[in-house]
Parts: structure tokens; sequence; C-alpha cells
């Protein structure tokens, strides 16, 4: 019998980037607004150089550029979630709850409340992050050691 050791290991998003966290209520506008001011208070015996206003135009295309990769990888983490837990509907799983205790049954379906996906077992709703092993059917058939 081998068990899938961990369905949900997957790097958290949010934890990511905390640069992009902290400016992602910045918009473009914002930027342009810091541009302008900046522009205006800056001491004319030092001017603004070419190559920081290029510099700062290219930072601006970056942060835009990574909100729109965290928006996509985000949605197709969603993507991969509800196909993990459909592909599970008709298999026996097995969750080991705080206190030791092991639980069984097969999979009749999923839904998501929030962002967190469950499936149901039995008359039972489990998160589906809880599932720590996979069998096809109800023989404890193991499927393959890929982790899910």
């Amino acid at each position: 019998m081998t068990a899938v050791n961990s369905v949900m290991n997957y790097p958290s998003l949010a934890s990511s980037g905390e640069a992009l966290n902290r400016l992602s209520g910045l918009s473009a506008d914002d930027f342009v607004t810091l541009l302008m001011a900046q522009l205006r208070n800056q001491n004319p015996l030092e001017p603004l150089q070419d190559k920081d206003l290029m510099a700062q135009f290219a930072q601006l295309n970056s942060l835009e550029t990574l909100k729109q990769i965290k928006e996509n990888m985000e949605a197709l983490l969603q993507v991969n979630l509800s196909n993990l837990a459909s592909s599970l509907i008709g298999k026996q799983v097995m969750t080991t709850q705080a206190d030791g205790q092991v639980l069984q049954g097969v999979v009749k379906g999923y839904e998501i409340r929030g962002s967190v996906y469950y499936v149901q077992v039995g008359d039972a709703w489990w998160p589906l992050r809880e599932i720590t092993q996979v069998y096809e059917g109800g023989e404890h058939e193991s499927l393959s050691q890929a982790s899910l």
C-alpha cells in the first residue's frame, strides 16, 4: 500500500513576493503621480537623469508584469485544485485527525467554500489539504507515488 504523503504541498503564493504585496495597492496612475511630484520637487542643480527616469519606468513595467504573473498563477492554482478535487470522486481517501484517529471513505463530490476546497466523504466534508492517502476504488489498490 503506497500512500501519497501530502496532497496539498504547494507553496503559498501569498507569502512570496513581499515587495509585490506591499505595492499591490499601487497602480500605474499612482506611479505617474509620484513621478510628477518627484519632477516638480527635484533639485534644479541636480535634475533627474534620463537613466534614472528610464530605470523607474522599467521598475513600473516589472511591477505590472509581476502582478499579472501572480494573478495568472493564482488562477492556475484554482484550476489545478478543482481538477485534483474532481479527480478524487469515486476514489477511496484517508485522513488522520489531530487526535490520531484515521478516517477513510469514498469521495462523492467536492465544493469550494471561500478559497478552501472540501471533498464529500459520506455525509462529512473534509478539507482537501487534509487528505493523506488516495486509493483507486474500495480495495485499497494504491495509486502511483506521484505527489498530487
